[in-house]
C-alpha cells in the first residue's frame, strides 16, 4: 500500500467510476491516497494547501478528526482569548496593582459587601462589575454581550449576556456568596485573596469558548454539507455523511483562521472577513470534486 504522509510528492490516486471501484481505490491506497497516522500539523498543512486531498482527510479516523478539531479551535480560542487577556493583565499592572489602586474602597461587614462606587472594566471578553446597590449586583444597562463578573453586596455570580437589538438574555452559570471568598473585616487591600476565584472563571470562560466554538464550526460544516452531499454522490467517492461533514470541517480551516485572526488583531471589518472565510471555504470544496464529477452525459 501507498500512503501520503504529507511529505514529498502525492501518489497518484484517481476518482472511481461507480461507488464499488471507489470502495478498492480507497483500500489500495489507505484513506484515499492520505496516510491514516498523519500528525496534527500535516492535516492542517494539507487542509489549507492541498483542497484536492479534503475527501481522503475526511476519510480519516474518528479519533484523527477529534484530535485536529480540538487542536484546531483550542490554538483559534489562545488567539482570541488567551493572549489578549495575558496582555490585559500585563496591562494594568496584574491583579495586586488592580487590587490596591483602581478599585474603590470596599469593606465587608456581617457577610456583607459595601463600595464607595460601583466598578466596572472590561477586559477581553469578560466584563468584571462590583454593583453593591443590589445583593446579586445588577447588569449594566448596555447592548455589549459577553461574560459578566459581577460582585453585588451578598453575591458574587459569573453571568452570561446574549444581546440582541433591544432584546437582552441573560444566564448565570456560577452563583456564590460573597462570605465564601470574603471574610469579614475584608477590605480593599485584602482583595487579593479572592484572585483564585478570578482565575477560576478566567478558565472558565476559556472553556466556555472552546465550547462555542465547537458549536458554530460544527453547524457551519453541516451547512456546507447540504451542498456537499449531492457533488459527492455525482463524483461517485464512497464516503459516509460522516466523513463528508469532517471534510467540510477541514475545508473550514483556512476561513477559521482568517476570521479569528482578524478577530484578534482588528484589522479589517469582521463582517467582510467572515464573508471571505465562507467564500473560502466553498471554493475549497468545489475545487475538491472538481475532479471527480463526472460529466452529465456519463450518468
Amino acid at each position: 500500500m501507498r500512503y501520503y504522509d504529507g511529505k514529498g510528492p502525492e501518489p497518484e490516486w484517481r476518482p472511481a467510476d461507480n461507488q464499488e471501484n471507489d470502495q478498492e481505490n480507497r483500500d489500495a491506497s489507505g484513506s484515499f491516497g492520505v496516510n491514516p497516522s498523519m500528525r496534527i500539523l500535516e492535516q492542517g498543512r494539507s487542509a489549507v494547501m492541498h483542497p484536492v486531498r479534503l475527501p481522503g482527510l475526511g476519510s480519516l479516523p474518528g479519533k484523527k478528526f477529534a484530535g485536529y478539531s480540538f487542536a484546531l479551535l483550542t490554538l483559534v480560542s489562545v488567539v482570541i482569548y488567551v493572549i489578549p487577556m495575558i496582555a490585559a493583565i500585563i496591562g494594568f499592572g496584574g491583579f495586586e496593582k488592580l487590587f490596591n489602586e483602581k478599585i474603590p474602597e470596599i469593606h465587608v461587614e456581617n457577610g456583607v459587601l459595601t463600595a464607595e462606587d460601583r466598578f466596572e472594566m472590561a477586559v477581553p471578553n469578560m466584563h468584571v462589575v462590583i454593583d453593591t446597590s443590589e445583593e446579586a449586583g445588577a447588569l449594566p444597562d448596555t447592548d455589549t454581550g459577553g461574560l459578566y463578573l459581577i460582585f453585588g453586596s451578598r453575591e458574587y455570580r459569573l453571568t452570561i449576556l446574549e444581546t440582541a437589538g433591544s432584546q437582552r438574555v441573560s444566564q448565570n452559570f456560577l452563583v456564590g456568596n460573597i462570605s465564601d471568598i470574603l471574610p469579614d473585616g475584608t477590605v480593599r487591600s485584602d482583595l487579593e485573596k479572592i484572585t483564585p476565584a478570578i482565575y477560576v472563571a478566567l478558565f472558565l470562560t476559556w472553556v466556555i469558548m472552546i465550547f462555542g466554538l465547537y458549536i458554530r464550526y460544527f453547524f457551519m460544516a453541516l451547512i456546507y454539507m447540504l451542498f456537499t452531499v449531492p457533488l459527492v454522490r455525482r463524483s461517485g467517492l464512497a464516503l459516509t455523511n460522516g466523513e463528508i461533514f469532517r471534510m467540510c470541517f477541514y475545508a473550514e480551516t483556512t476561513g477559521i483562521l482568517l476570521v479569528n485572526i482578524n478577530m484578534a488583531t482588528g484589522l479589517l471589518p469582521g463582517a467582510i472577513v467572515s464573508v471571505a472565510g465562507m467564500i473560502i471555504t466553498c471554493v475549497y470544496i468545489f475545487k475538491s470534486m472538481k475532479e471527480y464529477i463526472r460529466p452529465a452525459s456519463e450518468d
